[in-house]
């Protein structure tokens, strides 16, 4: 299904799961919590084409086009709130693309530090919760990064290397026995 507003197609009838699990809130920071459950989903690309504008002149930053062409069939993750925003209109780091499981939580910093408070189309009354969340629990447990990946792994993403040789995650759920 094309997304005319981004210009990348979403893998058809494929549902993955969210980050979120009913043990976040005591194996990590609070913020965490939210972000796993309210703001990034799951998603894969397949190849991105640049779109113009009225004017014939492309959207497409070729950084952002050249970053998820290196990624076309790996599983990244992105803000729910500007996922069918215009890429010209979305905040630096709306979609993150892990090597590998382990790298999930890395890169939710990455995505916290840089994207959230950017982000025009995330809630205020959310980011207001975030923000009191963190300096509340400023010198608390920012969680385990263990947990991320056993989380990660128990919902069905998996490291996988493409034959190009590039490292990233894949949606591969065990299946179900009838």
């Amino acid at each position: 299904v094309l997304n005319k507003t981004t210009a990348t197609q979403d893998i058809p009838n494929v549902s993955y799961p969210s980050l979120a699990d009913k043990d976040d809130e005591k194996n990590t920071h609070p913020t965490h919590a939210i972000i796993r459950r309210d703001i990034l989903e799951a998603f894969t690309t397949v190849a991105p084409k640049f779109k113009e504008d009225e004017g014939g002149v492309p959207i497409r930053s070729k950084r952002k086009l050249t970053r998820q062409q290196r990624y076309v069939g790996f599983v990244g993750f992105r803000c729910r709130y500007c996922k069918d925003k215009p890429i010209n209109k979305q905040a630096n780091l709306a979609a993150i693309f892990p090597e590998s499981i382990s790298g999930i939580y890395r890169a939710n910093i990455r995505f916290q530090s840089k994207h959230i408070e950017a982000c025009p189309y995330i809630p205020k009354q959310l980011k207001d919760k975030l923000n009191h969340l963190k300096t509340t629990y400023k010198n608390s447990n920012r969680g385990k990064k263990t947990y991320w990946t056993k989380s990660a792994l128990q919902k069905g993403f998996c490291d996988w290397q493409s034959p190009a040789g590039r490292n990233g995650i894949i949606y591969c759920p065990e299946p179900e026995l009838k």
